[in-house]
């Protein structure tokens, strides 16, 4: 349950969708109050994706990862998100970018909302499936992305990992510090059900991998503890901080901390995960 207006109210995916619609004032942060977690998440599909490749982001919220693959790697796609609100901001943002002949913005929910047979090289997403209301989604969701992807492709999946938040909340107790819970409109991701989502088809070849786990260590351990000593609330704690701006330009794969997470699927062809092609 959450409270709207200070009356309890359940967790749905209306609920759910409002609250996206709500936060599409905020432009560049609509998707993630933490910018440098977000910029992190894209650099990692930077890595990963092919220049040229045609994408399918679903969540594609403000349009900016779509916008950066087709800036950076010259490549196309369309961008879905089931927040109306979102998908006009991306167009916005789209049109600024003058990519309006490479990219497609339109609303849509999953599960079953991608109802034309199109494929694509690659599919993103990046904590869009733990804001379903149920495993039964999650997966159902999961099945219909994969059927988007063309033979030979890949489904780049930055998800939220219960985990990878465990581990994460262990370093805080050690430091007396309190446990992060999933945000009210999120369900994190088992990894153990995930490991269940294989088909004879759709293999998983890399993951489930930390993708942030220097700069969770850094910035929800470590400045956590030093802003509690200096009397600092949570909600004072700045994202730009010296020290999660450090944690940004080390390695980020230092230690399983954080519960964003990347699994790597391909369609088709079982592959080492040292054969992925990077770009």
């Amino acid at each position: 349950m959450i409270k709207v207006n200070g009356l309890k109210e359940k967790v749905t995916s209306e609920t759910i969708r409002k609250y996206w619609d709500s936060r599409a004032v905020l432009g560049h942060t609509s998707g993630s109050n933490d910018f440098v977690l977000k910029d992190l998440e894209t650099a990692v599909l930077l890595e990963y994706i092919k220049p040229s490749s045609t994408i399918l982001d679903v969540g594609c919220g403000n349009g900016e990862t779509l916008i950066k693959l087709a800036t950076e790697k010259d490549c196309s796609g369309t961008g879905v998100d089931f927040s109306a609100e979102l998908i006009r901001l991306a167009h916005r943002n789209c049109r600024k970018a003058n990519l309006e002949d490479l990219l497609i913005f339109k609303t849509a929910q999953i599960p079953g909302g991608l109802e034309e047979q199109l494929l694509f090289d690659c599919a993103i997403t990046q904590r869009c499936l733990v804001n379903l209301t149920s495993k039964e989604d999650q997966r159902r969701a999961f099945s219909e992305i994969m059927s988007h992807v063309k033979p030979g492709g890949y489904f780049l999946m930055i998800e939220d990992s219960q985990q990878g938040l465990d581990n994460l909340n262990v370093l805080r107790r050690g430091l007396d510090l309190e446990p992060i819970l999933p945000p009210w409109h999120n369900l994190f991701l088992n990894e153990i059900d995930v490991s269940d989502w294989q088909t004879t088809e759709w293999h998983l070849v890399e993951g489930p991998k930390a993708v942030a786990s220097t700069y969770y260590f850094l910035s929800r351990v470590i400045y956590a503890r030093i802003a509690a000593d200096q009397g600092l609330k949570p909600e004072e704690l700045r994202y730009d901080s010296e020290i999660n701006l450090l944690a940004y330009r080390l390695p980020r794969h230092i230690g399983d901390w954080g519960a964003p997470t990347i699994w790597i699927w391909k369609h088709d062809i079982r592959l080492d995960s040292n054969t992925l092609a990077r770009a």
